[in-house]
């Protein structure tokens, strides 16, 4: 259950990109899932980081 909930967290919003563009497995859903949680993750620990310093 945790493990579904930290996936559905730290995945959610490249896939949720994914699926509003329509990209499926067979189109390197893979990828763009990859860079789009790169740069949301990025500006979160950017953001924290700028917060607390």
């Amino acid at each position: 259950m945790a493990k579904k909930l930290i996936e559905t967290v730290f995945l959610g919003p490249g896939n949720a990109v994914c699926n509003a563009a329509g990209v499926g497995e067979e189109n390197n859903r893979d990828l763009l899932r990859m860079l789009v949680n790169s740069l949301v993750w990025t500006a979160v620990g950017t953001i924290a980081v700028v917060i607390l310093v």
